[in-house]
């Protein structure tokens, strides 16, 4: 990507622009959508939300999976930073709407709820993943909206979107360099 359209990036996350905004309707896979507020972003894919009667909970963006930035004993790692900021920009203090999936289970290992979270019609995994802040990863399975999520790392792999470009390279999983890895 030229180094001038990297500032353009958190914009495009911001206003929708340019990303494909897959919704549950799109698999005719998904289950359950319920609308929560969310509290705060705890880091690239994981948020804090306020559901209705049933309290604070921490959610894990289905099918993404984006540079570490508060994992313990974990340093700081490349992209990390921008993944986290994008997200919250996106999301912080926002409603949306979250939605399960059939294939995949209701919670991960660490009881965190598994779900897409959608803003109006926006897929936020997917924009995660089309602006190369996040790569599609798949636990226990494939899940209904991967090949949107596989095809949209293609493209911000081709264009060395975000973290597959400078400095990361690629290597979301590297400790932040001293040229920072914090790239807009």
């Amino acid at each position: 990507m030229v180094r001038w359209a990297l500032p353009l990036v958190p914009l495009l996350l911001l206003t929708g622009i340019g990303f494909s905004t897959a919704t549950a309707g799109d698999s005719g896979r998904s289950e359950k959508a319920e609308k929560v507020r969310v509290v705060r972003v705890i880091d690239g894919d994981t948020l804090e939300v306020k559901i209705e009667g049933a309290g604070r909970r921490d959610v894990r963006l289905i099918g993404i999976d984006t540079p570490e930035t508060v994992k313990p004993r974990t340093p700081v790692e490349c992209g990390g930073k921008p993944a986290a900021r994008a997200l919250k920009r996106l999301v912080d203090g926002e409603r949306v709407r979250l939605i399960t999936d059939r294939r995949q289970n209701d919670r991960d290992r660490f009881g965190r709820l598994l779900r897409y979270v959608e803003r109006g019609p926006m897929d936020i995994g997917l924009a995660q993943v089309e602006a190369g802040l996040a790569k599609a990863v798949s636990f226990g399975g494939r899940f209904s909206r991967f090949e949107n999520y596989r095809q949209a790392e293609g493209r911000a792999t081709g264009s060395q979107r975000g973290s597959w470009g400078r400095p990361c390279r690629g290597d979301f999983h590297h400790p932040r360099t001293a040229e920072g890895g914090d790239f807009f």
